[in-house]
């Protein structure tokens, strides 16, 4: 049996997920900026402090991570498959951690560094 090989697992992969998934690209990209959930509320000033390309980028590959476990999920869920909680559990986990990672980064992992284009 195919994966996605269900209508309704397709129909409800296609509402839930590829408005992230376009969220993700620009993300991935280094643009987007006001997509990111803090830092669109920053003022000019503040904002030059951050190299606005890592922080769209980081996020983007959190949504993305998102959007591949969430699919897999749905997957299973849909197969009636035990092993969906599971997914769930430990992408809830990875996400919340990564999220968590991302805000409390000690070594300011966003700041920008001498030498750092400003393009």
């Amino acid at each position: 049996m195919m994966m996605f090989d269900d209508p309704s697992t397709i129909f409800f992969n296609l509402v839930a997920f590829v408005p992230l998934l376009l969220i993700a690209i620009p993300l991935l990209m280094g643009k987007g900026g006001f997509l990111v959930a803090g830092f669109n509320m920053m003022s000019k000033n503040e904002k030059a402090k951050f190299d606005e390309k890592r922080v769209c980028r980081s996020a983007g590959v959190l949504v993305l991570f998102t959007v591949i476990y969430g699919m897999v999920f749905i997957e299973l869920l849909m197969r009636e498959i035990m092993a969906a909680w599971i997914v769930f559990a430990a992408g809830m986990v990875l996400t919340i951690g990564a999220a968590f990672g991302m805000n409390t980064t000690p070594g300011k992992r966003f700041l920008m560094k001498k030498g750092d284009n400003l393009d």
